[in-house]
């Protein structure tokens, strides 16, 4: 789906990209955080700087949203905007 997102010329709205039920209902709690960084890095590999992305956090034992940003932050390229 990913292919059809960078290929398309207007800005899309990429969504559910953690899929957070499916990736972390075997995953080892060590392991969760890494599938968290890897899925925000494929992502943002894999869309243009125009579009849109979207993700609920299931995590309760972390500050899953400050994490979510600093993934956005490092791998959402120089087109965020950080104050």
């Amino acid at each position: 789906m990913l292919k059809v997102v960078k290929q398309v010329k207007k800005p899309c709205l990429v969504f559910k990209l953690l899929a957070s039920g499916n990736l972390m209902a075997n995953a080892q709690p060590k392991l969760q955080q890494q599938i968290v960084e890897a899925r925000f890095k494929y992502v943002f590999e894999n869309i243009k700087s125009t579009d849109a992305s979207g993700a609920r956090d299931v995590e309760q034992v972390r500050d899953q949203y400050a994490l979510n940003k600093e993934y956005v932050i490092k791998y959402g390229g120089s087109s965020i905007k950080v104050s």
